[in-house]
């Protein structure tokens, strides 16, 4: 008892040495670099977390499409080259599979995600873009076999196949991270599936009321105006990292 009662009075005696504010600082820095330096991802671990993500539901509905799409291409065909049959087929895959990866965008862009910017290092709009930029990477490949599968039942060349494949999904993409400017939540959703659609029906409505826009003249056109898309999407992404550095995103 009596020595517990020495110790509180030597504890209330002794004088704590002022500390330095900037050495508190520098001590909570390193504590919290140490601290979370094992917590941290690599980029490697964080796309596979990112793939992870999207939900199973977005990658069955991408598949099953693309099946559809093969199935139907190929039963048009019948073993000729029926131009205005076979092409406008082509040109609805693309707008019809970001159609099903639209509602993953919506929920990413409209929700932030914050709960997964906590878990990483990396900013939120590099989780923004990574994710886009995998749906994107999922859909060219898989546009891609499709569409060399499709040219072997085609009097086509693969690049002029390709092209009919593709510039419907980078009209898509345009369309679809314009609409992202102005609108959000629900309504981001209708009005993509809105445009998809129609983008999908443009190639038969023209044909109905000028000449195809599939005619092997016509390639250099289609050429042209996919190398203007590879440009206006750069400008569109570049637009949003712009936006979002100003909202500290």
């Amino acid at each position: 008892m009596w020595k517990d009662k020495k110790i509180k009075t030597w504890l209330r005696k002794y004088e704590v040495p002022p500390l330095k504010e900037d050495e508190i600082n520098i001590f909570l820095k390193r504590f919290n670099f140490e601290n979370n330096k094992k917590y941290r991802t690599t980029f490697k671990e964080f796309l596979y977390s990112q793939i992870q993500f999207i939900r199973k539901k977005t990658w069955v509905i991408q598949f099953v499409v693309v099946v559809l799409w093969v199935y139907l291409t190929r039963n048009n065909i019948n073993g000729t080259d029926k131009m205005f049959n076979i092409y406008p087929f082509l040109s609805s895959l693309a707008p019809l599979l970001v159609i099903t990866g639209v509602d993953e965008m919506a929920r990413i862009y409209d929700g932030s995600l914050c709960e997964i910017e906590m878990t990483t290092r990396y900013p939120l709009k590099v989780v923004l873009l990574t994710r886009m930029a995998i749906m994107v990477t999922a859909d060219t490949a898989v546009m891609i076999i499709a569409g060399r599968y499709i040219q072997n039942f085609t009097e086509r060349d693969l690049i002029s196949v390709m092209l009919y494949i593709l510039v419907p999904f980078q009209m898509a993409c345009i369309g679809m991270l314009e609409i992202m400017k102005y609108v959000k939540g629900l309504y981001l959703d209708y009005a993509c599936v809105g445009y998809c659609f129609i983008l999908a029906a443009f190639p038969y409505i023209y044909n109905l009321y000028s000449e195809s826009i599939y005619h092997a003249k016509y390639i250099k056109y289609w050429s042209f105006i996919w190398i203007i898309g590879i440009v206006i999407i750069w400008f569109q992404i570049y637009g949003l990292k712009v936006r979002w550095e100003e909202k500290e995103i």
